[in-house]
């Protein structure tokens, strides 16, 4: 399994988003730790999310299984996991991050195991939000709109999201983007 993660285009938790995990573990309180890592999951790719929410439901799994009362159990509680997964799955592009960001990586994916639902709920506030940007069109299927930097992004077909027609408000130009991967997006925007 660690082999698959690290041949991974990039890691599941990505390169683009590496520092806001990191970061997640120098919040002030333990809530706003699971409130930056909440987010930080909602940003990851569809496929990356997916993978990252079983690999979590499983690691949760494994490490209820510890038992070092009577020596029956298995050894790898949420440290030892977390240990073992982090450098697989959360690493910097660049190989010179010190030993404390290691540390907080390894801190992170612990909070992740322990709490697999931040990898897969929605916060209210950004659900709140994608509920009043639905709208329908006269066959009843739900238009999605998203207003970013000045463009409306239109998703006509739910079930294909992919499929996307973004038109530039200060032009009217409506363009298809046939895949959602090449929109360019800026995390810190």
């Amino acid at each position: 399994m660690k082999k698959f993660l690290r041949d991974l285009p990039n890691p599941v938790l990505t390169f683009k988003l590496y520092q806001l995990f990191i970061v997640s573990q120098k919040a002030s309180t333990e809530e706003n730790s699971k409130k930056i890592l909440n987010y930080a999951c909602c940003l990851l790719p569809k496929a990356y999310r997916d993978l990252l929410e079983v690999l979590l439901l499983f690691l949760k799994h494994i490490s209820t299984l510890t038992d070092t009362n009577n020596n029956t159990g298995t050894k790898m509680n949420s440290d030892n996991l977390a240990t073992v997964i982090a450098p697989n799955i959360l690493y910097s592009k660049y190989k010179d991050h010190g030993k404390d960001e290691s540390m907080l990586a390894i801190k992170a994916v612990k909070m992740l195991i322990e709490h697999p639902e931040l990898s897969y709920i929605v916060p209210e506030n950004i659900a709140e939000m994608l509920h009043l940007n639905e709208e329908r069109d006269s066959s009843g299927e739900i238009i999605i709109n998203t207003i970013s930097h000045g463009k409306t992004i239109t998703s006509n077909n739910i079930s294909n999201p992919e499929l996307l027609a973004f038109k530039d408000n200060s032009s009217d130009n409506i363009q298809k983007i046939e895949n959602l991967e090449s929109v360019q997006y800026d995390v810190a925007a």
